[in-house]
């Protein structure tokens, strides 16, 4: 297991980015959270298999129809193990 953590620039608040996020995630089996940031970016954080994790990138990139991704930062980590499901977090 690994885990990614990701920030996401671009049009991506307001667009539905991280409801969608979340469904990838769940049907992907991975495990983590996804919130808005007060940049105007999301942040992602999500853990599983390695190439499940690249499948999981690629479709952030891509996004919902209306978002428009720019930027996508991903870091590389050690999982923790200490999440059980994917969820949005809300401020």
């Amino acid at each position: 297991m690994q885990r990614i953590e990701v920030e996401v620039n671009g049009v991506v608040q307001g667009v539905f980015y991280r409801v969608f996020v979340k469904e990838v995630a769940v049907k992907l089996g991975l495990v983590g959270t996804v919130r808005n940031t007060s940049r105007g970016s999301v942040k992602v954080v999500a853990e599983g298999n390695k190439d499940i994790l690249l499948k999981f990138i690629a479709k952030c990139q891509d996004g919902p129809m209306a978002a428009q991704v720019e930027t996508l930062k991903v870091s590389w980590k050690k999982a923790q193990e200490n999440m059980t499901e994917f969820k949005v977090v809300y401020k």
